[in-house]
């Protein structure tokens, strides 16, 4: 059996610099939110995006919407994440981010 291919872990870290071209979806603090795209910049509906904490366990999952945004409702704790992706036929590299108590511009994720 051959191993799997590796798969490339992007790190996001908050701070005055962090910018984005999307508005916020939400002013709760500590409320992941973005959007999905493929390489061409295309909207994804109905893509998973699963939020795990640093032991792998599944914190929450969501589908986007048909505008491809995903939101989570209920924020989460102080700690650091990581949001999976995954649509039929499209491949994602792993964002980590850390969370501390702030609202968080919206993150766009892009297929390779």
């Amino acid at each position: 059996m051959s191993p799997s291919p590796k798969t490339d872990i992007k790190i996001i870290k908050l701070d005055k610099n962090f910018k984005s071209s999307i508005s916020p979806f939400t002013k709760l603090p500590n409320a992941l939110n973005g959007v999905i795209k493929d390489s061409k910049g295309q909207l994804l509906s109905n893509a998973v995006v699963i939020i795990k904490d640093l032991s792998n366990h599944s914190i929450r999952a969501l589908n986007t919407n048909a505008l491809g945004q995903f939101l989570v409702t209920s924020p989460l704790s102080n700690a650091i994440y990581r949001i999976e992706t995954a649509k039929l036929g499209l491949s994602f590299d792993i964002i980590e981010i850390e969370l501390f108590g702030q609202v968080i511009l919206p993150i766009e994720i892009i297929s390779h």
